[in-house]
């Protein structure tokens, strides 16, 4: 068999092996909940839509509440808490399809058919809420966890809760409940060291809780907890620590002295305190949320003073500031939704040179006019990605590849239109 012939057998088997790399389109999208100022009672909860492509904001719906706690999206849904209820939209109509209300709504978690929601201050009871995803009928109390809960994970078979307990608590607890019937099967006193646990995080086989410094405190703490021995390892840093952003394999982002910060968990060594900097606490500004979006590698963060403005800002994993986007006051919750079109004549296919083709350490792309190239991925044939690059908004690029293997590869690339294209690439 030719050489050529091989090459086509090998395309034509990653065709099979990843269609979605082959006839799946990626759109992300960016939805905002806003909770107004806090001093207005008639400044309400506004839900919005930002789409990081076209660089537009939309108005998704409002919620006739104040603050906001929790903003997830599940299927075609977005779940959001807000102060005294918990309600869904339908992100294809903007509609809201369902309401509940609930006094002390905290964070959200979609299991199979159900709405978990962990509970806070004002409720002194009843810290775990369990409703029908569907209908938002409360199906299910647990009343027997010992204080107010955040986030929660589901681990081999188990639910796991944080219970930070009340303002003031001195130690963090992880409840471990049956995801089946949400019986309490035991409540974990980590210690001290869990003090303020919010956000779980599995680990590989073990529980990672990200635990909040109480104001005014300058040191932060990770707990991981084995599940197996039963046994709970404290990590402790010289930086106060907010809630958890993202976790990429063993690479923690997270707030680190109100600005965003980087932790390598191998080592548990602070990799890079600062990759965002504190927007301005010293003036009482402060980030209301960041979350990371997978799909073009960048933050969407919102920085606010409570009262009187908020900003939204898009910043690269670098850190680097890329673009801006509305966000209201208090733009507390934010939710990265990614999308898949796999119709292949949704793909908007355009014409674009690559040369040379067999190529060595460069590729050379050229794009019409009107098109501009957001993102580049060279894929092997296993389906491994082995470079990425992101464009800022040019017709034409230089790619200097690294040292790869002789073989085919396929090169995937995204315009600012929204635009996919692919093609197959050979190394010599």
């Amino acid at each position: 068999m030719s050489k050529k012939s091989i090459y086509t057998a090998a395309f034509i088997l990653l065709a099979f092996s990843f269609p979605d790399l082959l006839f799946a389109q990626h759109q992300s999208q960016l939805f905002v909940a806003s909770g107004g100022a806090f001093s207005d009672p008639n400044d309400f909860v506004e839900i919005s839509v930002y789409d990081p492509l076209q660089q537009e904001n939309g108005i998704v719906n409002s919620i006739f509440t104040q603050a906001v706690q929790d903003l997830i999206s599940a299927g075609d849904y977005l779940y959001v808490t807000a102060t005294d209820s918990v309600v869904k939209i339908d992100r294809n109509t903007n509609q809201k399809v369902a309401s509940a209300g609930v006094s002390g709504a905290n964070l959200l978690l979609q299991y199979q058919d159900k709405l978990l929601m962990t509970v806070q201050y004002p409720e002194t009871s009843d810290f775990l809420r369990v409703f029908d995803s569907n209908t938002l009928e409360l199906q299910q109390i647990v009343s027997s966890i010992s204080g107010e809960t955040a986030g929660m994970l589901v681990l081999n078979d188990q639910l796991y809760v944080a219970v930070p307990g009340a303002y003031g608590t001195t130690t963090g607890s992880l409840a471990l409940l049956d995801p089946v019937d949400f019986e309490l099967l035991q409540e974990i006193n980590l210690g001290t060291g869990a003090k303020g646990i919010y956000n779980l995080f599995a680990f590989g086989e073990k529980v990672l809780s990200v635990n909040k410094s109480a104001y005014g405190e300058t040191t932060g703490t990770l707990s991981i907890f084995d599940p197996q021995t039963q046994t709970v390892e404290h990590h402790s840093f010289n930086h106060a620590f907010g809630k958890a952003v993202f976790l990429d394999g063993n690479q923690l982002y997270l707030i680190v002295d109100n600005g965003l910060g980087l932790i390598d968990l191998t080592t548990m060594e602070m990799v890079a305190p600062q990759i965002i900097p504190d927007p301005g606490s010293a003036n009482f500004i402060y980030f209301a949320d960041i979350v990371y979006d997978s799909l073009y590698q960048q933050f969407y963060a919102t920085t606010t003073d409570y009262f009187s403005f908020g900003q939204g800002t898009v910043y690269g994993k670098d850190g680097v500031q890329k673009g801006n986007f509305e966000a209201g006051i208090s733009a507390e919750a934010l939710a990265v939704v990614i999308r898949e079109i796999t119709s292949l004549a949704a793909m908007n296919q355009i014409n674009v040179s690559v040369f040379p083709n067999p190529f060595t350490d460069q590729v050379n792309l050229e794009l019409p006019a009107t098109e501009n190239l957001v993102n580049c991925k060279l894929f092997s044939l296993s389906g491994k990605l082995v470079f990425e690059h992101y464009s800022q908004g040019v017709s034409s690029e230089v790619l200097q590849l690294p040292e790869l293997n002789p073989g085919l590869y396929l090169l995937s690339l995204v315009t600012e239109s929204g635009k996919l294209v692919h093609k197959k690439i050979i190394r010599k």
